[in-house]
């Protein structure tokens, strides 16, 4: 038969086992989260006034496009009015070709306070 032999302490016993959870620490102290914040916060208004900035020229180029070309469409609208209304004016001689006493383009209303913008 084999000898057992048993494992005991040793002599004076076990050394002490720290068993704290000791964890490392890292990442930002609550001081840097707030100056990350703060600082976020600052580079976002500085982007957001700068992004005003650039909206507001574009904004300026738009306006001073419309001011260019508005001459340029009134006057093509004030050509397109005045042929619709030669020919509305050359189809209401033709209806009324057979009423001698209807002028063409003249305004239907007889009192001056219901002609309105004529």
């Amino acid at each position: 038969m084999s000898t057992y032999r048993q494992d005991i302490a040793p002599a004076g016993g076990f050394p002490p086992v720290d068993v704290r959870r000791v964890t490392p620490f890292w990442g930002p102290t609550p001081k840097q989260w707030w100056q990350i914040g703060i600082a976020t916060s600052f580079i976002g208004l500085i982007a957001t006034v700068i992004n005003n900035r650039n909206l507001k020229k574009i904004k300026r180029q738009d306006l001073r496009a419309k001011m260019t070309l508005t001459p340029l469409l009134q006057a093509l609208e004030d050509e397109r009015y005045i042929k619709l209304r030669e020919v509305k004016l050359a189809r209401e001689a033709e209806i009324t070709a057979d009423d001698p006493e209807w002028e063409v383009g003249a305004s239907v209303y007889h009192f001056p306070e219901l002609a309105q913008g004529e």
